[in-house]
């Protein structure tokens, strides 16, 4: 299968969509699961019947859209303690030489073409009720309905966009079975992208109002100022 394509056209082709988009069109993750026997419950996560050993294949494109490499690694999609995608990505590039010819932007970058958006997640969180605050969630950030990445605490995850309006939606991937997943709000926010102006979005996790036991995504556009200093204390996801 790594081997029957050779750009990035005959992958969507063969393979159809990427689960997630990093760049974009710089890696394509594709996901994939299978049972592994029976479990009820491991500790609070209810498990979905069956163990499942979720599989992906990453594939990283040169600007042009021409292969340069693909791997197979397995993600245990249960367990929130593991590595996020975005992490995963960036550790397969290092492993393979190639974070040097694909990262994600990084702050004062300038993009012809565009415009870049950066979504971060400060190491914590603002809200009154940060109890839920933590790095059990990994929301995925999508772009037009399309994911481009996730995000943990004290990181931002960066990416290129076309001029216009677009739609950011902040969620728990569904790639995570989590019993909480139902009561998880994700953040919805629009955006109008000018040419070269790049736009900054913050997001962090809060408990319901009212002791309800829901967790709700807060997302808000930041002003370039506020958002480079926050940035300056945050890694890049990938």
């Amino acid at each position: 299968m790594i081997s029957s394509f050779k750009s990035l056209q005959e992958a969507k082709k063969q393979l159809g969509e990427p689960t997630l988009d990093f760049g974009p069109n710089r890696v394509f993750v594709y996901q994939w699961t299978a049972k592994k026997g029976t479990i009820l419950w491991v500790g609070y996560l209810t498990i979905p019947q069956h163990w499942l050993s979720t599989h992906q294949l990453f594939i990283a494109f040169d600007p042009n859209g021409g292969l340069l490499k693909a791997g197979v690694s397995e993600f245990n999609n249960l367990l929130p303690h593991f590595e996020s995608v975005s992490e995963q990505v960036h550790d397969w590039l290092s492993q393979n030489s190639l974070s040097s010819q694909i990262f994600s932007p990084r702050p004062g970058q300038i993009n012809s073409h565009g415009s870049l958006v950066f979504v971060y997640r400060p190491s914590s969180s603002p809200c009154p009720f940060p109890h839920f605050d933590s790095n059990h969630y990994k929301p995925s950030i999508k772009m037009d309905g399309h994911v481009v990445g996730d995000v943990e605490k004290g990181k931002y995850l960066s990416f290129e966009i076309n001029t216009g309006q677009h739609e950011i939606t902040i969620a728990l991937p569904d790639y995570r079975y989590l019993v909480i997943d139902s009561k998880f709000i994700p953040a919805n926010i629009k955006i109008i992208v000018e040419a070269g102006i790049p736009q900054y979005i913050e997001t962090y996790l809060c408990d319901g109002e009212s002791g309800d036991g829901k967790v709700k995504m807060q997302a808000g556009i930041r002003d370039e100022a506020t958002a480079l200093k926050a940035l300056e204390n945050l890694e890049p996801a990938w």
